[in-house]
């Protein structure tokens, strides 16, 4: 994939990690937590970033504004969600989000976009210039909103 996006673009600014997966399973039915869930769940949402980052960083690096923004959801710190691995995995993403720009700075900036209760509205965890004009914020939401909705 790096490769690939390298020789068309002969360059890399951005990693956005964007996927996720879940199914609904009230809090108390643990029993139905199963191996397939915490796979896909885990995978998705600690791993790839994970491998993403550790693929992407030395072109991100060499652009010399390289970013990674991981989404992540209000389920990570509400503890709700449509089940307890998918609340655990965001708050996971969270956290891993803080370590990888300890582990990337100064270098690679990273950011961490989250989903609040209402689809249509994302909070933005940036500081950088062009997010500080409002015309970008809202673009960047309804951008965003369909992404959610």
């Amino acid at each position: 994939m790096v490769s690939e996006a390298m020789a068309h673009f002969s360059r890399l600014d951005i990693l956005v990690n964007n996927a996720g997966s879940s199914r609904h399973v009230p809090p108390n039915q643990l029993d139905d937590l199963d191996e397939q869930l915490f796979e896909l769940t885990v995978g998705l949402k600690i791993q790839a970033p994970i491998y993403l980052a550790r693929a992407c960083r030395e072109q991100l690096a060499a652009s010399g504004n390289g970013q990674i923004i991981n989404i992540t959801s209000v389920a990570g710190i509400a503890a709700r969600g449509s089940s307890i691995v998918y609340a655990a995995a965001n708050a996971a993403l969270s956290s891993l989000t803080q370590s990888l720009a300890r582990a990337l700075a100064p270098g690679i900036r990273l950011r961490r976009f989250r989903e609040e209760r209402n689809p249509r509205i994302v909070k933005f965890s940036l500081n950088c210039p062009s997010f500080r004009d409002r015309r970008v914020i809202e673009a960047s939401m309804t951008t965003a909103s369909s992404t959610f909705s």
